[in-house]
């Protein structure tokens, strides 16, 4: 005799690994876990601070524009179609 880890009733186990006496309490088990690592990502997440870019120049701190587009490699004018797009996979990233 086992006793299930959600609902606390006996029950007897088919295999040895068997830990709940029903799918269900297998479920809610599962749902809980799944909560838990939800919340505690929500709870990571709000202790993390946003990172502000900055550039220095001439001394002075000057905030990055927020539009600005990351220097990108041109792809070479040869490259059409499918050769093209695996290029920017490629290099893009």
């Amino acid at each position: 005799m086992k006793q299930c880890i959600i609902c606390k009733k006996d029950f007897n186990p088919a295999t040895k690994k068997q830990r709940f006496c029903s799918n269900s309490c297998r479920q809610k088990n599962y749902r809980k876990e799944i909560n838990e690592m939800i919340a505690e990502i929500k709870q990571k997440k709000a202790k993390i601070k946003p990172i502000i870019d900055i550039s220095v120049i001439n001394d002075n701190i000057v905030p990055k524009k927020e539009n600005a587009q990351p220097n990108r490699l041109e792809p070479p004018s040869d490259l059409k179609g499918l050769d093209l797009a695996i290029w920017k996979a490629e290099n893009w990233k």
